[in-house]
């Protein structure tokens, strides 16, 4: 989803030269062009700026439902519904989503393979900075792309209405 050019704030659609992406909710053509009607339908026009209001708040806040809601001057109850019954608002949520995830898997990368610059004070003026590495966010990302550098897996089974946890662990390597 591009944020380009999408609204922060209500526009009314005959002042609006990006009438087409608003209703489109910045989703491609070809998956929009069902969803844009010929004749500006004005309470439509409005609950899709909303939803681009929401997606966009959504994306900058990193994933906040009930802030993004607020942004957008509806409930986190009207977000579900419109994800539950609103196919195009739907497909632009998951795609904000997805989005997100790789915004952050960005700047764990970032964070930990490349650093980041970090002020360095002395007697309370800023005299340089230094880099400073996340050793934490790296080895999350290298669990993940590594299975077996995970502590443990664990898998919940219910058997007759008793829980019984069965935890498996990586032997340890006798080399």
């Amino acid at each position: 989803m591009s944020r380009d050019n999408l609204p922060a704030k209500y526009v009314n659609p005959k002042e609006d030269e990006n009438y087409y992406q608003v209703y489109s909710l910045g989703m491609p053509k070809e998956v929009a062009d069902d969803y844009v009607p010929e004749e500006i339908d004005l309470e439509q026009y409005a609950k899709r700026q909303k939803q681009l209001i929401f997606l966009n708040s959504y994306m900058d806040s990193g994933g906040m439902v009930q802030q993004s809601a607020k942004n957008a001057n509806v409930s986190r109850f009207t977000v579900r519904y419109w994800n539950d019954n609103d196919k195009l608002f739907n497909q632009a949520y998951q795609k904000a989503k997805e989005d997100l995830v790789e915004l952050m898997e960005e700047e764990v990368i970032r964070r930990g393979m490349h650093g980041y610059l970090e002020p360095v004070y002395y007697q309370g003026e800023q005299r340089g900075q230094v880099r400073k590495y996340s050793d934490n966010l790296l080895m999350f990302r290298l669990k993940e792309l590594k299975p077996s550098y995970k502590d443990s897996h664990q898998t919940n089974i219910g058997i007759a209405g008793e829980d019984i946890t069965i935890t498996f662990k990586e032997p340890e390597d006798q080399g």
